[in-house]
C-alpha cells in the first residue's frame, strides 16, 4: 500500500516546481541543473534533476533520489511525513491511515492561510499604516524584510482573520484548534490582536504557529512546536548547505542577520535555547554558533548545562541595542570570532585562578573546569581541553586531568611520575 501511494504522489509532484522551492533550477528537461541546497555548492550547480525519470542527483556531495528522498532531506522529515507532503501538496487523499497526520497538516495549512491574509494586510491595508511605520523606524525593516519572512499584521478588531478564514471554508472549531482564534461566546475571536505576527514556517503551506509583537517591542513566542526555530523555513537551505546554523536571540534578529547577508541565521521559540532546538538543528548540520547580545545572556549561557552530542555548539558575542543597528561588518566580525562553547565555559570557570592566594578557592576552580572536560564525549576535544586549561593554570595536562585526591594535595608542585597515573 505504501509503494502504491508513493508511485501516485511522485506521478503527481512537479520535481523541478518542487526543488525550484528550495533552490533555483536552470534548463530544462534532462539539462536541468541547480546549486545544490544540501552542502556548499556556491558557484558551478551540480546538482542535476531529470523531470522525465523523476529523479535528481547531486555530483558534489553524491546525495540524490526521488520527490520523495527530495523532501526528506530539505525539510528533515522521514518518509511518511513526506509521503503526506506531497500527497497534500499534489491534492491525493491517501485514506484513513494518514488521518491523524493529515490533521495536524491541516491545522498547519489554517495557520498558513492566516499568516498569509495577515501578510496582505501588513504589506497594504490601511489599518496597518502605523505597524508599517513602527517596523521601519524601531527595526528598519524594508519591503524585502517583510516578503521574505512574511510578517504581518493581527488587526485589532478580532473578527476579522476568522471572519475571513470562515470564507475559505474554515471551521471555528479548526480555529481554535490551529490557535489562529478562541472562543468568545460562541464566535471565534482572534487569538492575536494589534500585533505584529512573526510566523513560524515549517514547510511549503505549514506555519505551526506566530511569535507577536506589541508597540513596545515585546515578542510573545509561538505556543507549541517543542524545538521550533524561528526561521528555518528560510534558512533550512542554507544550514544544510554550510553545516552550521547562526542561532541569534529573536524574531527580530533573525531578520537583521539575513538582512546583513547572513541567511543561517534561527531564532528559538521559547524563552531560552533548548536541548529540543539542538536536536532540530542537528537534523540540517552539526554545528550551531550561539550568538550572545549582552553579558547577561553570554552568562546564562555559560552557566547553563545546554549541550549536545551532534551538535558543535560555539558562542558569539555581538553587542548591539537594537537589531536594526547591527552592519555586515559587526555581524561577520562575531561570528568569526566565536569560539568553542566548552573553551568559553573553561576559560571562565579558571578566570582569576592565577592571581587567587586562597588555595581552596583554586581547589574549587579547578574541579569545575574538570567537570566542563569530563562533559565532552569527544577525547580528542576534552585533550584540548585539558591543555587549555594546562596554560590557563600553569598545572601539568596530567593534573588537570588526574584525580581528585591530586588536585587536593598537589596542585602547586609537580607530580611524581608514580602521581601521574590516571
Amino acid at each position: 500500500m505504501a509503494s502504491q501511494a508513493a508511485a501516485l504522489v511522485k506521478e503527481a509532484t512537479d520535481l523541478v516546481g518542487l526543488i525550484s522551492e528550495v533552490t533555483e533550477v536552470k534548463g530544462a528537461g534532462a539539462a536541468a541543473k541547480a546549486l545544490c541546497p544540501f552542502h556548499a555548492d556556491k558557484d558551478t550547480p551540480s546538482l542535476s534533476v531529470s523531470a522525465d525519470k523523476g529523479v535528481w542527483h547531486c555530483f558534489g556531495c553524491g546525495l540524490g533520489g526521488d520527490a520523495l528522498d527530495f523532501v526528506q532531506q530539505s525539510q528533515g522529515v522521514g518518509f511518511r511525513e513526506s509521503l503526506d507532503i506531497l500527497a497534500r501538496r499534489a491534492g491525493i487523499d491517501l485514506g484513513p491511515s494518514s488521518a491523524r497526520r493529515t490533521r495536524a497538516q491541516r491545522l498547519d495549512r489554517i495557520r498558513w492561510q492566516a499568516s498569509e491574509f495577515c501578510h496582505e494586510l501588513l504589506r497594504s491595508d490601511p489599518s496597518a499604516a502605523r505597524a508599517r511605520a513602527y517596523l521601519r523606524r524601531v527595526h528598519g525593516y524594508q519591503s524585502g524584510d517583510v516578503t521574505g519572512f512574511r510578517l504581518g499584521w493581527a488587526p485589532t478588531d478580532p473578527s476579522v482573520v476568522p471572519e475571513h478564514l470562515r470564507t475559505l471554508g474554515v471551521s471555528a472549531r479548526d480555529m481554535v484548534e490551529a490557535r489562529v482564534a478562541r472562543n468568545g461566546g460562541g464566535r471565534p475571536f482572534a487569538t492575536h490582536i494589534g500585533r505584529v505576527l512573526y510566523p513560524v514556517v515549517t514547510g511549503h503551506e505549514r506555519v505551526s504557529g506566530f511569535a507577536a509583537e506589541d508597540g513596545d517591542g515585546r515578542i510573545a513566542p509561538p505556543v507549541g512546536g517543542e524545538g521550533s526555530l524561528y526561521g528555518l523555513g528560510q534558512a533550512r537551505s542554507v544550514i544544510a548547505r554550510e553545516g552550521s546554523a547562526l542561532v541569534v536571540p529573536d524574531c527580530p534578529s533573525v531578520v537583521a542577520y539575513h538582512r546583513a547577508g547572513l541567511t543561517g541565521a534561527v531564532a528559538p521559540c521559547g524563552p531560552k535555547l533548548t536541548a529540543a532546538h539542538l536536536q532540530t538543528v542537528g537534523r540540517f548540520a552539526d554545528r550551531a554558533v550561539v550568538v550572545t547580545t549582552d553579558e547577561q545572556a553570554a552568562t546564562s549561557l555559560l552557566d547553563s548545562d545546554l549541550s549536545s552530542d551532534d551538535v558543535a555548539l560555539y558562542i558569539a558575542e555581538a553587542r548591539y541595542e537594537r537589531p536594526a543597528d547591527l552592519t555586515r561588518d559587526e555581524a561577520l566580525s562575531a561570528v568569526q570570532a566565536a569560539i568553542p562553547l566548552a573553551e568559553a565555559r573553561l576559560t571562565t570557570t579558571l578566570a582569576g585562578y592565577r592571581g587567587s592566594g586562597n588555595a581552596s578557592a583554586r581547589r574549587r576552580k579547578l574541579e569545575a573546569a574538570k567537570r566542563v572536560i569530563q562533559a565532552e564525549t569527544d577525547p580528542n576535544t576534552r585533550m584540548e581541553l585539558a591543555a587549555a586549561a594546562a596554560s590557563l593554570t600553569g598545572l601539568p595536562v596530567e593534573l588537570i586531568l588526574g584525580s581528585a585526591s591530586l588536585l587536593d594535595s598537589s596542585e602547586d608542585r609537580t607530580p611524581t611520575a608514580a602521581g601521574l597515573s590516571l
